[in-house]
Order: structure tokens, then C-alpha cells, then sequence
């Protein structure tokens, strides 16, 4: 082999060398399409072996849909031999040895040899990155079509992308905000909030739901709620941060409201227990006069009356007496209200004792037993009220009982915070269309006489100081089977808002979801 011959093999061979070192799928192709070189890429590629696709037609590794397309495409490239650049690649797709295509991107040049052009085709499998940029529209769309405004800044403040609903909240287009600063939408006086936000992203932390203020274009200051996350580069360096900004001026509004109206019911409220407690201690001076003169009465002239006109003046005292009666609940009723807390923990059986103790006589008159089968738990409460309270619903049960044994069971449920306590008795029960009425003062649900009397206020008292210990009171209850009272007591024992996991007093629990 001469001189020129070595080296033409030579350069063959280190063309080849090359092509089987190229990281893309290389493919050469001659005048009439049939494939005259692959390199391994290409068998690894496409799935065939090189033995294959030697010789065959290019459009075997095209989608039947595309190959006629294909074959004019590429008779007019050879009759222009015009090289195209990686960046300027067709989009097309491959298909795979078992018939799945692929998406691909192309790159072509021209050779020329002995036998005519050679036309080199570098393929590249882009499913993945087709797969990110079809995530990333899809994402974009997502970030343009939502409500809330989406702004993504550097570290510095600098606007770096505006969502539609940028534009909607503030105003300003995206050509309008791009490049400028944050500051430009702050009300002043606030840019400090927005230094806040910046100090917690450059230190890698996220804000949530921070509210603050922003200036929309025309000019009209709006309450916004601000989410903001950090945003990091490949190396995990924070180059700026995602913000979210929602308005919240409606929100703030509703609770500006909402503030006014319980600051009016408060106001109210304590105007209603000053006047009942100022108008009650004022009834009763003329009520003991009234009573007094009735007395006076009935000691100077008594035998100078019959029987009806001494009747008269019983009813005279019995009356001025029961009214005297309801002030007096009136006016405790009036303090609940007004008076503070005086909490501290204390076990509830203790007061239960002491209430047992104190009921002696009427608990001994009526047969009626109180227990508690276990220990109660300690509770942080006012002890002075809620000795009262334990005091109305034992003195209910025992009194609005019909049984020859009267049943008292104080006890609680397992679960909480906080705990849910009851007292059950086996007395009369209530009908469930009663069951809210019995909360309402002087409400009574039998006569006068019947079942030892009473004012009709004390579980009106029992649930003001349920409440005003930040807990709730319902009941359950069957007529002729007896009545259990539950009630829990929040006053620094866990939030109001738990539910006990029961179930025999949902429907007596109107708040219940």
C-alpha cells in the first residue's frame, strides 16, 4: 500500500474511532437514504444490532406517519447540502425496535466521499428534557392561571417573574414590573415588612401567611397575607425567593367587623349586668317594706280580720318573699357576669363533698344518694362557682325525681382535654323538645308547686358559669328514665372547642357537627 493509501486508511479509521466515541446516536446516511454507518450510540439507541439497520432504509427508524415527509425533506437536503447546526435541530421522532417512538432531536451535515455525499445524523433522545419542559409549562400555566399573585425576587428585592395574578391584585403589567424593585408596590411607612421577609429568605427560612400591606397602581392600599418560600440554585446557594401574596382585605375587614360588634356586645353586656344588678339591690328596699308593713299587719290587726283577710296578708308576704327570691337569683345571676375568676386547680370531688355535705337535709328528706364511682379529676377552675354549679344540678336531680331510691351519679368521660364531666340522675327526664328551654331563666317546665317549686334560674346560672369558665353544657335525657347534664370546664384545662368522643348526646348538643 503506497504513502497516500496509509494515510487515507488511517484517517478512515480515526473517523471512525470518533464516530463511536460520539455521545450522541450517529447515523450516515447516503444519497438514496439507506443507512451506510451507525456507530454504537445508535444500536444502543434504537435497540437494533448495527448488522440491522446496515444497508436498510433511514425511515426504519422514523414513525410510519412521518417517513414520507421525511423522504422529501431529505431530497432536498441533499440537492442543498446545506450543513444545520445542533442548535437549529428538527424535532422529530424515533422509533424504537419494538415500535415505541420517542421524541428526538436531529442534527445534520454533509461529507464527501468517493461514492457521492454522506449525509451524518446526530440523534439525541430528548424525552427527559421534553418531559421538563412540558412540566415546566404545564407549571407555568398552573402559576398564570392562579388567583393569588406569584412573584418570584432576588435576594435584593428585584422583580424576576409576574403572574397574571400580579397584574390583577396590583395593577401593573408584567412588562410594568419586571426588573423594578419590591418597594415600588409597599405603602410607606412598611418597608420594613418587606426587609423582614427578605432577612428570612437570605437565611434560608420560609414566611408563611404574613400579613402586611401593598399599593396597587391606582394608588388603593390593600391588606395582603404573603407566603414566601426561598428559591435555590443547582449548588443549594439561595438566589431569591417564590412570594405569594393573597388579599386579605376582605378578611381584615370581616374581622374589623366582627371586632366592633363583640366590643358592642361586651359594652352591652356589662351595661345589662350593671342595670340588672343596680335595678335588683333598688327593688329590694321597697320589697322589704312591703313585707315589713304585711307583718306589721298581721301582728296590730289580725283579730280584727277574718279568715280571708288574713289569707290576703299570708299571700302578701308569700309573694313579696318569692320576689324577693328572684331578685336575689337575679342579682347572682348579674355577677357571674361581671365578677372575675378566681381559678385555681382543685380536685372536683372535693367539691363534691362539700356539696353532698351541705345538701344533707335535703338530699336525707327526698332518699336520694349521690356518688361517684371513681375518683374525679383535678380541674383548674373558681371553686366558690362551680361549687355552685355542682350544688344547682344535684339539687335538680334530687328534687325532680319520682323513684322510691333517687340516683345521683357524678362521673367523666375518658378523653380530652378537656374533660367532659356529667351528672346523671334517674329521675323524671325532659322531653327532647325541652331540652334547650331548661337553659333559660325563670323557665319552668311544671307548675308552680310541683316537685318542691323553685325560681327557674338555676341552670340558667349552671351555664353561665360553664361559660364564663370558657367550657359548654348539654344534655341527654328520657322521659321517665332520667337526665345526665354534661359540661366541660376550659377555664386553663385545653381548648372549648373538643368534642368528648360520645355518642348518646349528639342530637343534645346543638353545637355538634
Amino acid at each position: 500500500m503506497n504513502r497516500a493509501g496509509d494515510a487515507s486508511a488511517r484517517a478512515e479509521a480515526k473517523f471512525r474511532a470518533l464516530l463511536e466515541s460520539a455521545p450522541d446516536a450517529m447515523v450516515i446516511v447516503d444519497g438514496e437514504g439507506r443507512i451506510h454507518l451507525v456507530n454504537r450510540q445508535a444500536e444502543t439507541l434504537f435497540g437494533y444490532k448495527r448488522g440491522e439497520l446496515l444497508g436498510r432504509p433511514a425511515e426504519m427508524l422514523i414513525p410510519e406517519r412521518l417517513r414520507s415527509p421525511h423522504r422529501e425533506d431529505r431530497a432536498g437536503y441533499f440537492s442543498r447540502q446545506r450543513a444545520r447546526a445542533l442548535g437549529s435541530a428538527l424535532a422529530l421522532y424515533g422509533l424504537l425496535s419494538d415500535g415505541t417512538e420517542f421524541p428526538v432531536e436531529v442534527s445534520l451535515s454533509t461529507v464527501e466521499t468517493e461514492e457521492g455525499p454522506l449525509v451524518i445524523s446526530a440523534i439525541r433522545d430528548v424525552s427527559a428534557r421534553k418531559q421538563i419542559d412540558e412540566a415546566q409549562a404545564h407549571l407555568a400555566a398552573i402559576i398564570d392561571s392562579s388567583g393569588d399573585a406569584i412573584i418570584s425576587v432576588t435576594t435584593d428585592g428585584i422583580i424576576r417573574s409576574w403572574n397574571d395574578g400580579a397584574a390583577k391584585l396590583l395593577g401593573y403589567t408584567r412588562e410594568e414590573m419586571l426588573g423594578q424593585s419590591t418597594i415600588k408596590l409597599l405603602q410607606p411607612g412598611l418597608e420594613g415588612d418587606e426587609e423582614q421577609i427578605l432577612d428570612a429568605i437570605r437565611e434560608g427560612k420560609s414566611v408563611v401567611e404574613y400579613e402586611t400591606r401593598r399599593r396597587r397602581k391606582d394608588g388603593k392600599i390593600i391588606h395582603v397575607s404573603v407566603t414566601a418560600s426561598p428559591v435555590r440554585a443547582r449548588s443549594g446557594q439561595i438566589i431569591g425567593a417564590s412570594q405569594i401574596a393573597r388579599n386579605s382585605t376582605d378578611r381584615w375587614a370581616a374581622a374589623a367587623e366582627r371586632d366592633r360588634i363583640f366590643a358592642e356586645l361586651e359594652r352591652s353586656n356589662k351595661e345589662l349586668d350593671e342595670f340588672a344588678y343596680i335595678a335588683s339591690h333598688d327593688l329590694k328596699e321597697p320589697l322589704r317594706g312591703m313585707h315589713n308593713y304585711a307583718s306589721f299587719l298581721a301582728e296590730d290587726y289580725g283579730d280584727k280580720l277574718d279568715d280571708e283577710g288574713r289569707a290576703h296578708i299570708d299571700s302578701i308576704k308569700r309573694l313579696a318573699q318569692r320576689l324577693s327570691t328572684l331578685i336575689d337569683e337575679l342579682l347572682h345571676y348579674s355577677r357571674l357576669g361581671s365578677e372575675q375568676l378566681s381559678v385555681r386547680k382543685i380536685r372536683l370531688d372535693a367539691l363534691a363533698a362539700e356539696v353532698v355535705r351541705d345538701l344533707q337535709p335535703l338530699l336525707s328528706e327526698t332518699g336520694t344518694e349521690v356518688s361517684w364511682p371513681r375518683p374525679l379529676p383535678a380541674v383548674a377552675c373558681d371553686p366558690v362557682w362551680v361549687r355552685d354549679l355542682l350544688q344547682n344540678l344535684v339539687t335538680n336531680a334530687a328534687k325532680y325525681n319520682d323513684k322510691a331510691r333517687r340516683l345521683v351519679e357524678i362521673g367523666y368521660l375518658d378523653g380530652g382535654p378537656p374533660t367532659t364531666f356529667y351528672v346523671r340522675d334517674n329521675g323524671i327526664g325532659i322531653a327532647p323538645q325541652h331540652w334547650q328551654n331548661v337553659f333559660q331563666i325563670f323557665k319552668r317546665l311544671h307548675a308552680r308547686g310541683a316537685y318542691g317549686g323553685g325560681t327557674g334560674a338555676g341552670l340558667t346560672i349552671v351555664k353561665k358559669i360553664v361559660e364564663r369558665h370558657g367550657g359548654r353544657i348539654w344534655l341527654d335525657s328520657k322521659p321517665g328514665e332520667g337526665t345526665t347534664f354534661y359540661f366541660t370546664l376550659a377555664a386553663g384545662n385545653g381548648p372549648a372547642s373538643n368534642r368528648p368522643t360520645h355518642t348518646a348526646h349528639a342530637l343534645a348538643d346543638p353545637t355538634a357537627a
